[in-house]
């Protein structure tokens, strides 16, 4: 194989399928990851359905693999409403609560930290992963979709370096 195409849409926004990565196999790209940085820098939740083909040297592209498809959730970081230095680290309770179906959770971080923000059915069974990544200093609102969720009582849990875990109880009525 020459490289890999890979494609991507966004069905919300209507457009169709566009390159967005072309992947060239060769010792020079030791890694089979990548990145969609537009999907990373542009802030905003969706979804977005990714496609992958192999091309050959001869220019010949296989058939398309079948779609992956990935529910996009990037934080949005807001500056302190003084313009403060943020000292603490804050996880709010969410809002709305009780909620349905979506609720949107604020935490602020002092400094510049690996994060993670789980969410917990009662029983203690890990339902959804909504951040688990470093994240600067400040403070951030995330937003929750839990249509694929059961009426009930789930816990949330933010934990930030070695240091800091909190967790709260929210209530998704249907």
């Amino acid at each position: 194989m020459n490289k890999y195409n890979i494609y991507r849409k966004e069905v919300d926004n209507g457009t169709g399928w566009t390159l967005g990565y072309e992947f060239v196999a060769s010792v020079n790209h030791p890694t089979n990851s990548w990145t969609d940085e537009d999907a990373v820098t542009n802030v905003g939740n969706r979804t977005l359905y990714y496609r992958i083909t192999a091309v050959d040297n001869t220019q010949n592209e296989s058939a398309y693999s079948n779609e992956v498809n990935i529910y996009a959730k990037i934080p949005k970081l807001t500056r302190n409403e003084d313009g403060q230095k943020i000292n603490e680290f804050e996880l709010r309770p969410n809002y709305p609560n009780p909620f349905n179906p979506t609720t949107t959770f604020a935490f602020a971080l002092p400094e510049s930290l690996p994060v993670r923000l789980t969410i917990f059915d009662l029983t203690g069974r890990q339902v959804a992963e909504l951040i688990n990544e470093e994240l600067p200093a400040g403070r951030y609102e995330i937003p929750f979709d839990a249509s694929s969720l059961a009426s009930g009582v789930y816990l949330y849990r933010l934990s930030a370096g070695q240091d800091f875990i909190q967790t709260r109880k929210m209530i998704l009525l249907k």
